[in-house]
């Protein structure tokens, strides 16, 4: 009997071996891959809880699962996901033997990973010449309580979107890459901006910031969009303050009618970060010069009422800004500066002052991005339509319009997101709405290119055409973690108009989608 039972404990001693030597940083956690879905971890045993509390660690929105496992050896795991896909895990041990024997039992050998002793942590980071991380897969070391901290990583999403990743591989040079044009040149006066908040609060935590969008006078709505994600962007990359999401800010100002004028002011500012419950707001104006616009910034401490930050740079427009309408005051004056400097004969009024006989700024003004191609083997044209938020998010149509009118069908759904449920708020009121599937549209006929989007097939997409065509904003919430985006929907019918579709064969083939 103590034979068979020395067996057995043997057999279950090589199995744990052979599970251990599977958990990695070169292939993720157990039989996990970089890049894999919450559905597939499921799949695999792991239970996984979202995290409600956000993190302050990323650039971009991402989700942070506890992760309940039967090892007995872990103490706490963490999976974490940027758009739907694992990109790094997080694990607590209750070993005390911290060496290499020890640690090789679990994470493999380490001579053929390439990981070595640094200091007092393990790891197999590849360090440039200025010292910056090139590449990373994996830190081991003890935390305070003496237990074991492993982090693994997939290093070519977390350098792009960590602040720790971003500052280990030299983020000046990562956020150049990323960072827009405008923004790059808002990064120094971001920084002194959040330094002043920093010192404001004491240093005890990030301060958080919430931002209304500037204006201009002539109320250009991309343009004020545009350059505020900009500063806002500059913000987020000093990773010294919380960013509050702006959509959540403009909800609150549509429910106490506070822009009612246009204008929003120190005082008001102040209401609006009281009921956010952020701690400071910035608002102001953008001054358009001709080749360039002011941004006049200002910050307000919300427990105070006090200004407590004020910039006024001038930026360079881009070519996205230089395509824009600018106002008649605007340019009258950007050229009158030009005739003092000498140099009116390269100024091209007509351009930039709209008038009755040009373009609307309405038509202009249009978010509304195409993509158009024909497909001969199988009759047809598509056309994809897409309204972007400050991030990868996105709403769009999708026309497919046959050869044979009556097979045309209509697709409409939102993409960076995975199935879930959305509150869709407009000016019909707010309704909630459970987008349940998901399908990847084409970009192209090859069918190599495209993206993958949540709608709802059952009901089909009247719904969501219908309130992209009818209202100039649309808000959808998704429920889980009360994300916000805005998505600027102005001009559908316009933007159709301009490649030949008629709402009347969209209303068809919505028509014979509902079938």
């Amino acid at each position: 009997m103590k034979k068979i039972l020395s067996i057995f404990l043997l057999q279950f001693f090589v199995l744990g071996l052979v599970f251990a030597a599977k958990i990695n940083s070169k292939q993720g956690y157990a039989e996990l891959a970089w890049g894999s879905t919450v559905a597939e971890a499921e799949d695999k045993g792991y239970k996984l809880n979202l995290r409600t509390t956000p993190t302050n660690l990323y650039s971009e929105t991402v989700d942070v699962y506890n992760v309940t496992v039967k090892d007995k050896v872990v103490s706490t795991l963490q999976f974490h996901y940027y758009n739907g896909k694992l990109f790094f895990v997080s694990e607590t041990l209750t070993i005390t033997d911290f060496t290499p024997q020890e640690l090789e039992r679990r994470y493999g050998n380490f001579s053929r990973l390439g990981i070595y002793l640094a200091g007092k942590q393990y790891t197999d980071a590849v360090r440039e010449s200025d010292g910056s991380v090139s590449s990373l897969s994996i830190i081991i070391q003890t935390n305070s309580s003496g237990k074991v901290a492993v982090q693994m990583y997939d290093w070519n999403v977390y350098s792009r979107i960590s602040f720790a990743g971003q500052k280990l591989a030299k983020s000046k040079n990562s956020k150049t890459r990323k960072m827009s044009i405008v923004a790059q040149q808002l990064e120094q006066v971001a920084d002194d901006m959040a330094n002043t908040l920093v010192q404001e609060k004491g240093g005890k935590e990030k301060p958080s910031l919430g931002f209304v969008a500037l204006a201009t006078d002539y109320k250009n709505t991309l343009i004020d969009n545009y350059v505020t994600d900009a500063l806002t962007e500059a913000m987020l990359y000093t990773g010294k303050i919380k960013i509050i999401e702006r959509a959540n800010l403009e909800v609150i100002l549509a429910e106490q009618k506070f822009q009612a004028t246009g204008y929003v002011n120190q005082s008001t500012a102040k209401k609006i970060g009281m009921i956010a419950g952020v701690d400071f707001v910035c608002f102001g104006e953008l001054k358009d010069i001709g080749n360039s616009i002011t941004v006049r910034a200002r910050i307000v401490d919300v427990e105070t009422g006090e200004l407590c930050a004020i910039s006024s740079p001038t930026i360079a427009k881009d070519e996205y800004l230089k395509k824009q309408p600018q106002s008649a005051v605007g340019a009258a004056k950007a050229l009158s500066l030009q005739k003092t400097s000498g140099s009116a004969t390269n100024v091209k009024t007509t351009s930039t002052i709209p008038t009755e006989n040009k373009t609307s700024s309405s038509s202009v003004n249009n978010a509304w991005k195409v993509i158009k191609y024909r497909n001969d083997f199988d009759g047809y044209t598509k056309y994809i339509f897409r309204v972007f938020s400050v991030d990868e998010k996105f709403v769009f149509i999708s026309y497919k319009k046959c050869d044979v009118a009556a097979n045309s069908r209509v697709i409409a759904g939102i993409g960076g997101w995975v199935w879930d449920y959305f509150d869709v708020k407009s000016k019909e009121g707010t309704v909630k709405k459970y987008f349940k599937d998901t399908w990847k549209e084409y970009l192209d006929s090859s069918q190599r290119q495209g993206f993958e989007f949540a709608w709802n097939h059952s009901e089909g997409s009247r719904f969501l055409v219908e309130r992209f065509k009818n209202n100039e904003f649309v808000t959808l919430r998704r429920h889980y973690d009360n994300v916000i985006r805005k998505f600027y929907t102005a001009g559908l019918v316009d933007k159709m108009a301009e490649y030949g579709i008629t709402w009347k064969e969209i209303d068809a083939a919505l028509a014979s989608e509902e079938f």
